[in-house]
């Protein structure tokens, strides 16, 4: 199994070693365990947040690692090997999986096919992580284990790629989508996503303006970095900043949900983009941009949470 260069979906060479098959199969456990953690935190999120439909979804994701975490513990009694616990391994966790999570929690767009799009991705992440460590390990029946971990990952991906698909015809269904123009080459989406990233800037920037005529610093300073990160996107067009807003009753924490609506109908095109993507190329570029938006979103979710806070001040 050929590794070259810079791990796939992975911005940075893994950490994990093993050595051993216990090693791995406690890195296996950890991976799985994780998954379990996270899908059991966001599922009490999202009903908290009165969407019962995301929240059955991760109910059933967890209950998809739980079995995973069984399988786990099955492989290491057939190879009669001990099962160390997961938190010894934890730190061996690529950062790409845990951050996504933590991003799109602040999201208001965390539906079923995010959710499942999402997990998808750290499914591909695990499996990179595993083929990592198969081409580089010395040990013949560690690299034969963690391919067989790799392909398991794989099945993994595949399993969620049919409840992504059935998720995002039925959202499709059920909601306006932005519409995208077909795109079938990399020169194409380029194209696209500097013409969002344009758009996407201009509203950003007059939105700063507004909330630093309201006063609110911090805001104003998050959603210029988000604007000035978009307007990098769009290249060498030109962004002309919206005017600020007219001084009324309209506060910060209804300037920062106007911000999101640029960034979340860009994400749901570059979602569109994802879903009929044939090319490795095209596939990988839209996954980057949507992780950008994503973020974007995140950070101004975290910024409206400080805000709702009680005790806020809005220069904190």
């Amino acid at each position: 199994m050929e590794v070259t260069g810079k791990p796939r979906l992975l911005s940075t060479e893994p950490l994990a070693r093993p050595e051993s098959l216990s090693a791995l199969l406690g890195l296996a456990n950890a991976i799985e365990t994780e998954s379990v953690a996270r899908y059991t935190q966001l599922a009490a999120l999202m009903e908290q947040r009165g969407e019962p439909g995301t929240a059955a979804v991760f109910h059933r994701m967890r209950e998809i690692e739980e079995r995973h975490v069984d399988m786990v513990g099955r492989r290491a009694q057939s190879l009669r090997q001990a099962l160390p616990p997961a938190a010894e391994f934890t730190w061996w966790l690529p950062p790409e999986v845990a951050g996504s999570w933590d991003d799109v929690q602040h999201s208001a767009l965390l539906t079923p096919y995010r959710a499942l799009a999402i997990a998808v991705t750290n499914e591909e992440r695990a499996f990179t992580l595993y083929s990592y460590i198969a081409a580089r390990a010395d040990d013949r029946d560690l690299a034969q284990e963690a391919e067989t971990l790799a392909r398991e990952e794989l099945a993994h991906a595949a399993e969620l790629r049919v409840l992504r698909r059935r998720a995002y015809h039925r959202e499709g269904s059920g909601r306006e989508i932005p519409a995208a123009p077909a795109v079938t080459a990399l020169p194409e989406f380029r194209i696209l996503e500097q013409r969002l990233a344009r758009g996407a800037a201009t509203a950003l920037f007059g939105t700063a303006k507004s909330l630093e005529a309201l006063g609110d610093g911090v805001s104003a300073k998050l959603v210029a970095g988000l604007a000035q990160r978009e307007a990098d996107v769009a290249a060498n067009g030109d962004v002309a900043p919206a005017a600020a807003a007219a001084p009324g009753a309209r506060g910060p924490a209804a300037l920062l949900q106007d911000a999101r609506r640029p960034l979340e109908s860009a994400s749901e095109i570059f979602e569109d983009v994802i879903a009929k993507a044939e090319r490795e190329d095209l596939l990988s570029a839209a996954q980057t941009s949507l992780h950008r938006i994503v973020q974007s979103i995140a950070a101004l979710g975290r910024r409206l949470s400080e805000l709702e806070a009680p005790g806020d001040d809005a220069e904190r």
